[in-house]
Parts: C-alpha cells; sequence; structure tokens
C-alpha cells in the first residue's frame, strides 16, 4: 500500500486505476501521514504535497541527482538510512472566495494577489489575521484601479477564512507561498472537498485549494478563483478551463488564448503563474516490495530514457497537474 497527500489523492486514484501490471492502493492520509507511514514502515511509499526539509528526516540533508538512465540505478549499494525523493508532478494552488451578495462582479475581473506583497498589497496576510474587511478590499481594487462607478456599502463585512488542517501539505504550501502564518482562527477543512463546500456555502468566504479540483469552480457554485500577481487559471466560471486570464489595468481580466493553464504552471513561455508546490514520492530502497514498487514508479513519473506511458500522461493532463522529475537522495 503507498499513500500520503490528500491532494495527491484525486492524481494517484486515476494512475492507480489505470496501472495494469499490479494492483496498488492509494490511500489518501495527509502529506505528514504519509512520512511517517513511510517511516514506521506501514506503507511502502509516501506522498506529500509540500517542501521536504531535513526536519523531515532528523536532520539529514539531500543531494539532488541527475534523472537517471535506469530507475533500478536509484536502490544500487544503498546505505542503511537512505531515502529518495521524487518530485513527480507539478501543481497549482488556488485562491477561491465566495464575495458578500452585495459584492460588483467587477470587481471580481480586478482582485489579485501578490506573491511579492509590500505592506499595501500583503493582503492574504492581513485577511488571514482578521485585519481586513470585505469592504477595505473593494476599495483597494477600486483605488487600484480607478474603478469610480463601483458603490461599496459602508460596512464591514468580516471574511470568514477557511484553512487545512495542521500536517496537510497544501497548508504548509499555502503558508510559504503567502507568509500568511496566522491561521489560528480560519475554520479547518480536512480535505480539499471539504474546503470547496465550506466557501461555497457561505457569502464572504475564502480559502484555497489543489488546481486538480478546478472544475469545482463553476457558475453554480458560486466559487471565484482570485488572480495571482494578475494570473488566473482557466475555470467553468470564467469560461474556458484550458488557457489563463489576464488582468489588464484598464480593461480588466481578459482570456489570452496564446498561454494554456500547463504554460503557466510550468512556466513556459514567459508566463509564469507562482503559486504552485510540487507533488513527491518518498521510499527506501531497502524496502521488501521494492522491485514492484520501482515498475509502478517507472509507469507513472517521466524519466527521460524511460518512455511515459501515453495513459499516465493523460492522467496527468486531465488533472492539470505538470510532469517533472527532479530526485534527491537522503542519507
Amino acid at each position: 500500500m503507498i499513500g500520503g497527500s490528500t491532494s495527491c489523492n484525486e492524481l494517484m486514484q486515476a494512475i492507480t486505476n489505470n496501472y495494469s501490471k499490479g494492483e496498488v492502493i492509494y490511500s489518501s492520509l495527509g502529506s505528514q501521514a504519509g512520512i511517517n507511514g513511510y517511516e514506521n514502515k506501514s506503507i511502502s511509499a509516501g506522498f506529500v504535497s509540500k517542501e521536504l526539509t531535513s526536519e523531515d528526516f532528523g536532520g539529514r540533508t539531500p543531494k539532488s541527482i541527475k534523472r537517471t538512465s535506469n530507475v533500478s540505478d536509484l536502490v544500487k549499494n544503498p546505505k542503511p538510512n537512505e531515502s529518495i525523493s521524487i518530485s513527480f508532478g507539478k501543481d497549482a494552488l488556488l485562491i477561491i472566495y465566495k464575495a458578500p451578495k452585495w459584492w460588483d462582479s467587477q470587481l471580481d475581473n480586478y482582485l489579485s494577489f501578490y506573491t511579492k506583497s509590500d505592506s499595501d498589497t500583503d493582503w492574504l496576510s492581513k485577511i488571514y489575521k482578521g485585519d481586513m474587511s470585505w469592504e477595505v478590499l473593494a476599495h483597494k481594487i477600486q483605488q487600484k484601479h480607478e474603478l469610480k462607478s463601483i458603490n461599496v456599502p459602508d460596512t464591514s463585512t468580516s471574511f470568514i477564512t477557511y484553512t487545512r488542517e495542521s500536517g496537510s501539505g497544501t497548508r504548509d504550501a499555502f503558508s510559504e507561498l503567502t507568509k500568511a502564518n496566522n491561521l489560528q482562527k480560519a475554520n479547518v477543512a480536512n480535505s480539499n472537498n471539504l474546503m470547496v463546500q465550506g466557501v461555497s456555502a457561505n457569502y464572504g468566504s475564502i480559502g484555497y485549494i489543489s488546481y486538480s479540483f478546478n472544475n469545482k469552480i463553476t457558475k453554480k457554485s458560486g466559487l471565484h478563483a482570485a488572480a495571482i500577481n494578475d494570473v488566473v487559471l482557466g475555470n467553468d466560471q470564467l469560461g474556458d478551463r484550458q488557457h489563463i486570464y489576464k488582468i489588464d489595468n484598464m480593461k480588466g481580466l481578459a482570456i489570452d488564448i496564446d498561454f494554456t493553464n500547463e504554460d503557466a504552471i510550468a512556466g513556459k513561455k514567459g508566463v509564469h503563474y507562482e503559486f504552485t508546490r510540487d507533488f513527491t514520492i518518498l521510499f527506501g530502497p531497502n524496502s521488501k516490495s521494492i522491485n514492484e514498487l520501482l515498475i509502478f514508479i517507472s509507469w507513472f513519473i517521466n524519466f527521460d530514457s524511460i518512455p511515459f506511458s501515453p495513459n499516465a500522461k493523460k492522467v496527468y493532463d486531465e488533472a492539470g497537474i505538470v510532469p517533472i522529475c527532479n530526485i534527491q537522495i537522503w542519507d
């Protein structure tokens, strides 16, 4: 059995269902549980959706290696406590929200959060601290883009904030990307699905999800995805799930058919959606099931010299995950 990150779950369920060389069961446990399960040998491989650090390995440091010409080379002459991690997919994080009923739809076309924020644009951190209301945010958008025709009520509507559970890779990635570390007051959702349910159920809510749940952002749900550095990944609410949208200072949000969502997540062609994190598998070369595990890994990870399974590639495409292959040895 393998398991770990709940954000990896949808992708890994599809991968294991399409794998025909043996039965592989993925258990959705959470990133920290994936690490713990690997270490205590209750699972043969752990999956995480956050950056691994030396703290996760008792102070051991990683050594990056080039893509191997033979996956079995990874387990030759291993050290007793050696661990191997392979980042195999790049995922995006989406900031989702359901604005109050008074919110003008024009504001949706200009709302953007920024990864390199200063004191005037550090909005997400202030929202999660409880230091910003929806009205203040509306006024800031209005001032930034000179939207004079929008009427903002003279009230103070608090944000209903949602975060993931402690130990979640998605939560760690969100905090790292936004510097929003004051999450104690936020409602806790234990999965991406529960995050979607919580935010969509309440006007004035905000949260974050994995891009693999982008199909939940629909007109019926009332959810919107905010721009990051003026770039929004296409979704059903906007009308196109394949191409990105950009904010123009004068015209607002507009589709850019020259760039797909995958281009932006991968940072190709000069466009970059900067809220991304890696999906990573963690395993040991001394595992009893290492031979079966290596066959499975070589099927769904895009090693240069090994033909990438068309069925696996199709699963990545449908999930919106960009295949990568970054290998590290921890000893």
